[in-house]
């Protein structure tokens, strides 16, 4: 059993690491910076595991232990190559008016975001929250299968309903693929920071909806990719003209998009990341 699961995972913290290897942060809650490895920090103990509730104990602890996270951890082998190949293009002065991305590259990025946003506890927990819809269990079917499972001493439907959302939300054959959708229909490029640094947190994907008949869309949504370059998809015109290349930024505009980490819940953005103190320490003065 893997304990510390990442919902940030490591490849992508390790874009951020200073030249000790480790992160800067801040926390909000507690309102203090320190030092930290990416493996100490984004992680919850057991976070993709579903407990057994009212089981027999022979089932084990967990329903269909690790499954997930090992699910997650082949896709991050491929988002990690994704990114790697993206930010090593982007890094190349040759292709500042280039095409960054092909079909396949798109699709990974797409998968990547997505990916990165549900598998967050703050999203994950209002999911679970909406696993059961008001008054599911008085339904008579409901309940004829709620008995015939604690019959099996599997302990009610619950725990395995539990279970089968985190699966469907979070493996890979059944990642939300509306999201991916969405996100391919919209405008994107890559941000380049030239006179300041990107800054992450705890909750790297930052996006606005908008409902139209019934549904939500996605209108913007933006992603830091380390220091100097960050990924936005776009409903709008304004960043059309850069689809799938280069956007460079002014500092003021880099400033910007790091501030709206603060406008997140402390729950949600609780750690503010980056490579370098100094930022972080200019950011938060900026906020106090």
């Amino acid at each position: 059993m893997t304990k510390k699961q990442h919902y940030v995972p490591q490849f992508y913290l390790n874009n951020f690491i200073n030249k000790s290897h480790k992160l800067n942060v801040y926390d909000r809650k507690k309102e203090c910076f320190f030092e930290v490895s990416p493996r100490e920090i984004c992680f919850e103990n057991y976070l993709h595991e579903t407990l057994w509730e009212d089981a027999n104990p022979r089932l084990g602890k967990y329903i269909l232990p690790n499954q997930i996270e090992e699910s997650l951890s082949m896709q991050e082998s491929t988002y990690s190559a994704i990114l790697k190949r993206v930010i090593e293009i982007c890094k190349d002065p040759k292709n500042k008016y280039a095409l960054i991305c092909n079909r396949e590259d798109k699709q990974l990025l797409a998968k990547f975001v997505t990916n990165m946003l549900v598998r967050n506890p703050w999203i994950l927990h209002q999911v679970d929250e909406n696993c059961f819809s008001d008054g599911i269990m008085d339904n008579d079917e409901i309940q004829a299968i709620d008995q015939m499972l604690y019959g099996m001493q599997f302990g009610g439907t619950k725990s395995l309903v539990r279970a089968a959302n985190k699966m469907v939300w979070l493996d890979e054959k059944f990642i939300p693929g509306q999201i991916c959708e969405d996100l391919r229909c919209l405008n994107f490029c890559f941000l380049i920071a030239s006179d300041n640094n990107f800054v992450t947190s705890s909750f790297p994907v930052l996006y606005e909806t908008y409902d139209l008949e019934e549904r939500t869309y996605l209108d913007n949504i933006y992603i830091p990719l380390n220091p100097q370059i960050a990924l936005l998809y776009s409903r709008g015109d304004k960043f059309k003209p850069f689809r799938n290349k280069e956007a460079f930024l002014t500092a003021d505009m880099v400033q910007l998009l790091n501030n709206g980490y603060f406008k997140c819940e402390n729950e949600q953005a609780r750690f503010i990341i980056a490579n370098n103190k100094i930022v972080l320490e200019k950011l938060i003065n900026i906020q106090n």
